[in-house]
């Protein structure tokens, strides 16, 4: 015998009562699991696309990582003595990798809909937002580290440690860095037009020939270069006594660099924070909206 219950009709005069059948109870129930399943569709979509972008994102993350990593970071620790600007590079090229490799496990357990890897990549999600914090504190304290004693390290390693004993593996490194960045940035010693920082060295003290006469002032990296990677003057550049970098004042040297490398070196280093600055705040979005999506995900599946 068919088991009927009964349900009010909504008459609040008659208040009278209507059957209501086991078949009717099972369209309500597919009614409501094509909505969850709609809802569930729309989750999973959303998770795929965002994790599209999650890719391109830390695609991005890892070549410009690995770009500064090479190509500014040993400047910056060997001219600026600061040890925090590697660390916070290579946390968010680690946090790139796990945003790569995240992406994937993500899509493929928003498409196979399966609970383990959404998990795994709950995880990733966890360990890249934590990442992008303690990255994004580093660059913000590097960043203001950007003080007089940066500049006075500067002038110390300069006089004591540049382009003498170098058979010693710290000196021989400072120098190289030191000429690198000088020949990069286009920058000499320390501040703007402060050649005579390099006559307080060391490395004056034994170049070769007569002092203020015929010895010279700077290195040949203080000195200009043309389009085909020639010297314009290097013994103006050296030699110069009518002028820089003979005298503070007088005729102009357009074959030296005017700039110091504190100045270029201070862009550099803000460059270099705002970018890591700006990238993990991006991650930081970007891994909460997924894991918010993946939980609920995973609470469907």
């Amino acid at each position: 015998m068919e088991e009927i219950m009964w349900r009010g009709n909504g008459d609040k005069d008659t208040k009278a009562l209507e059957p209501v059948t086991k078949e009717e109870k099972k369209m309500k129930r597919k009614e409501r699991s094509k909505d969850l399943n709609s809802c569930s569709m729309c989750i999973r979509y959303l998770l795929i696309i965002s994790n599209c972008v999650f890719l391109v994102v830390g695609c991005t993350v890892i070549g410009f990582g690995i770009f500064i990593i090479a190509d500014k970071v040993h400047f910056v620790t060997a001219l600026f003595g600061t040890t925090l600007v590697a660390p916070a590079s290579y946390l968010i090229v680690t946090a790139g990798c796990l945003v790569f490799i995240g992406a994937f496990i993500g899509c493929f357990g928003a498409l196979l809909q399966n609970r383990i890897l959404l998990i795994i990549y709950l995880t990733a999600l966890g360990l890249v937002f934590v990442l992008s914090i303690v990255g994004f504190i580093l660059a913000i304290i590097f960043k203001s580290e950007m003080n007089d004693e940066i500049r006075e390290y500067m002038r110390r390693t300069l006089q004591n440690d540049y382009g003498v004993n170098l058979e010693n593996d710290y000196n021989e490194w400072v120098t190289e860095n030191w000429n690198q960045a000088q020949e990069e940035w286009h920058c000499c010693s320390v501040e703007d037009q402060s050649w005579g920082t390099y006559r307080q060295s060391q490395w004056y003290n034994v170049q070769p020939g007569v002092p203020d006469l015929t010895r010279p002032f700077v290195p040949p990296s203080c000195c200009v270069k043309d389009q085909y990677n020639q010297y314009v003057n290097l013994q103006q550049c050296q030699l110069w006594n009518y002028g820089p970098p003979g005298k503070q004042s007088g005729t102009d040297n357009s074959a030296i660099f005017y700039r110091g490398c504190y100045e270029e070196g201070k862009e550099v280093m803000y460059d270099i924070s705002a970018y890591i600055i700006g990238t993990g705040i991006t991650m930081m979005v970007l891994a909460v909206g997924e894991f918010v999506l993946a939980i609920l995900l995973v609470r469907k599946v």
